[in-house]
This record gives structure tokens, sequence and C-alpha cells, in this order.
């Protein structure tokens, strides 16, 4: 395999999954320091990584990669595990305008004009993750998960954690039973509303800190749609499953909602 050191600034991580081979792994998406395009790392073992190499949104990295493995997106790379190294953290701004964010994220070939527009790049060559800009969100909203896919989840969690004698601190794995969504519409005369899943693992962080509250999700619904409302220039990362005959399915694996130039942030 081809190796090489790159230097990459974390944007998000999607929520666990159980794995066999890793317990449970995500799926981190990222920028190039040398041209800002996208990547895609996978699979990382991200609970279970030594602290040193465990890494936050908004974060540099370095690490060894290398292309490979059965996921062919282009943007997708495998990782030396033990080569990751944590940089500093790039930050809001003093009026959370994320000035920094935006000059490093918002580059000719990253964002798109819609999901329509992003599909159809997709199917002309591939491409997998990219932004856009919501001309409107709708809604945020939850779906309980279906029986059987719940039920699938939970025995191949409980089957290995069950191997205590194999593995070594082994941390509990929640599995949810519901799903986020959000409801909006592109700037694009092709498109008729859009529910996509979110697949990001900071809405689940939130839902365990709010979920002890009598209307947890109101109270978190309030906090999400607040991020995409008028005061907020708002983009979600889209990026697609691995699956070769769902690859024009788009999930939000992100939420990149700088404060507009001008408004003072809120404290």
């Amino acid at each position: 395999m081809d190796w090489q050191t790159r230097k990459i600034l974390i944007y998000g991580k999607t929520y666990p999954e159980i794995s066999t081979r890793y317990v449970e792994t995500v799926c981190t998406g990222g920028i190039f320091e040398e041209d800002g395009s996208f990547v895609r790392l996978y699979p990382i073992p991200f609970r279970y990584l030594e602290e040193g190499r465990q890494f936050k949104t908004y974060q540099w990295i370095s690490a060894r990669i290398t292309r490979g493995g059965r996921d062919q997106r282009p943007e997708s790379y495998k990782v030396d595990l033990e080569s990751i190294e944590t940089f500093e953290i790039v930050d809001t701004g003093p009026l959370r305008d994320w000035a920094e964010r935006k000059r490093l994220f918002l580059r000719p070939g990253n964002v798109f004009g819609s999901l329509e527009e992003l599909r159809a790049r997709q199917e002309a060559d591939g491409t997998s993750i990219g932004m856009i800009r919501p001309k409107a969100v709708q809604d945020f909203y939850i779906e309980k998960k279906e029986k059987k896919e719940y039920e699938k989840q939970v025995r191949k969690r409980d089957e290995i954690l069950s191997q205590g004698d194999m593995f070594r601190g082994l941390l509990d794995h929640e599995v949810p039973d519901f799903k986020f969504f959000f409801k909006f519409t592109c700037d694009d005369p092709a498109c008729r509303g859009h529910d996509v899943s979110v697949l990001d693992w900071g809405f689940y962080e939130l839902y365990r800190k709010t979920r002890g509250d009598t209307d947890w999700f109101g109270k978190m619904k309030q906090k999400v749609m607040g991020y995409c409302d008028s005061s907020h220039e708002t983009y979600f990362f889209m990026g697609n499953l691995a699956d070769p005959a769902c690859r024009n399915v788009f999930c939000v694996s992100g939420l990149f909602y700088p404060k507009k130039t001008g408004q003072l942030a809120l404290l």
C-alpha cells in the first residue's frame, strides 16, 4: 500500500457503529491542508484510541493514510491509527463568524448549489462528500427505527460486548432506537424538498445532555433549529452511503453554522 502522511482538519464524526473487528467505529470527515479537498477516514475506533490520539471537531491532525480496502469512494482513506497526532483547534473567532473556518471550508469544489447538484456530480464522477446551503430548513424531527433493524443492531452489540475475555476495557455502547432527520428545500428549480437522516455524532451527544428533561426533544429541537435560523449562514456537510446500491443517498454528516457577518454573537 502507498502510505503517506497528511495533515487534515476534522469537521465531524458519525455516531459509532458496532464492529466485529474494531468493537465500534466512526466515519470521520475532514479536509486536506494542501488544497482543502474533502477526505473520509474510516474505520476509526475512536473511543478506543489512546487519549493523546483522540481529536475534536475542527482540530488539525496528521496521520499516515492510504487508499484501499472495500470502500472505493474517491475521498475514502484507511488510517494508520498509531500515527495519529493532534494539533491546534480552529476556533469560531471573536464574533463567532467562523472567519477562518469559512476560509478553509467554503472553497470552489466543496460547496454545491443544492443536493440535486451534488447528486448529479456523484453520478458523473463519484463525488461522495460536499457542502450545501439549504434555502430553508422546515423541520428537525425523529423517527423510531423499525423493530427488526433495532433488534438486529442490539443483537450484534450484545454478541461483541459479551466477548469480555477477548477485549480489554470494553465500553458500553448505546444503540438508539430512533433516527434524526432534517426537512429542507434547496434553491434549485428541480428541488421538490428533502427529508434527510442525520448521522453526526454531535446530535446524539446533544440528545444525551437533554434526554433527562421532560420535554427533551422540544429543547433539543429549539437548539438545533436555532443553528438554522436567519442569524446564521447555515450549511450541511453531506456524505453518501458506502453501499454501491445506495450511492445516491446522502445524509447530513455535520452542520456548519457561522453567524452572519455584521451580527453580534449571542453570549
